[in-house]
Formats: C-alpha cells, structure tokens, sequence
C-alpha cells in the first residue's frame, strides 16, 4: 500500500501553479504518450499496470494548473532501498527544474518508508540525467556495460551508470 504523503496533493513551487498526484490507471494514456517520447524502449500500458498494482510502488505525476502533464516519477521502496524506475518530462518542458521537484518529493516519502539509500540507472550518455542525480546527491556507483538495448536495429547496446545516494537525505531543488 503506498504511503498516505504519496497520496496527497500538494502545490509545487513555481510560477505556475502545479500539482504532484499519485499516478493511477485513468492518466496511463498521457503518461505512455510522455514514456513514448522520454525512452527508445519505453514501458507499456501493462507495465504501468502491474507497477501501479504493486504495494512497494509508487508512481507520482506532476500536472500543469491547465491538467497537462509535466512529467512523472516511479519508484519502490522495499528492504531500506528506495529504487529509482523511470523519470520523465514532457519534451517542451525539459531543465526546468521539474524532474528536480519529483525527485525531491519521492525521496522524501521513501525516508518516510524507511528508506535509508537510493539507488537507479541511467544510460551513460545521458547527460542532463546525471546531472539531474548529481545535484540531488547521488554519485557513480559503477558501470554496466550493454544494459540497455540499441535504438536502433543493429546497433550496439548502450551502457548504464549505476548511481546511489547513501545516505538518502533530501536536497533541496
């Protein structure tokens, strides 16, 4: 069951007003249009399902005043970890700071869980991801190499960087 703060509404602070809302399945049709445009390998509607069915995930959204979607986070939290799944934002609403705000708040409920670590993989030539990371305090853990597939057919697979953020205290954006 997801944690009472995962499912609270909150004012995000900016200069238009935004909301963060638990994801739930009547947004997957905005959510997978944003996956489609954020990942070559994006998930599926049954993916988000079987996520948002799981009682160690959480899955926040954070909407535009107007109801559109800025971006979204899920995560799980089980044995003391908090584990980073997906983060997206909407392509004209890139580095500006929104992805920051999701991040914030979900390691905030995964303390809340007794989250005591982060942790989360990121392909190696994503470099406004890592710096997302970076400045919310996690560090290179290490490399896997060809974790993730080619974009292309026959191309080579893409390595990740594996990051944690031990001990998992907040930062502010």
């Amino acid at each position: 069951m997801q944690a009472a703060s995962s499912r609270e509404t909150s004012e995000v602070p900016d200069r238009e007003p935004r909301r963060i809302y638990p994801i739930t399945e009547a947004d997957l049709s905005e959510i997978l249009a944003l996956e489609r445009s954020a990942f070559s390998s994006p998930w599926t509607k049954d993916a988000f399902l079987q996520e948002l069915a799981r009682e160690d995930a959480h899955c926040l959204l954070l909407r535009r005043k107007s109801g559109d979607p800025s971006a979204y986070i899920c995560f799980r939290v089980f044995m003391g970890e908090m584990h980073i799944l997906r983060i997206a934002t909407a392509p004209g609403l890139r580095q500006r700071g929104f992805a920051g705000l999701l991040l914030h708040r979900s390691i905030g409920i995964a303390r809340d869980l007794g989250a005591t670590a982060g942790f989360l993989e990121t392909f190696s030539g994503n470099r406004p991801a890592l710096g997302l990371y970076e400045a919310a305090g996690f560090s290179v853990a290490g490399t896997r190499k060809a974790y993730y597939p080619a974009e292309q057919p026959g191309g080579l697979r893409r390595d990740a960087v594996t990051l944690v953020k031990n001990p998992l205290h907040p930062r502010e954006p």
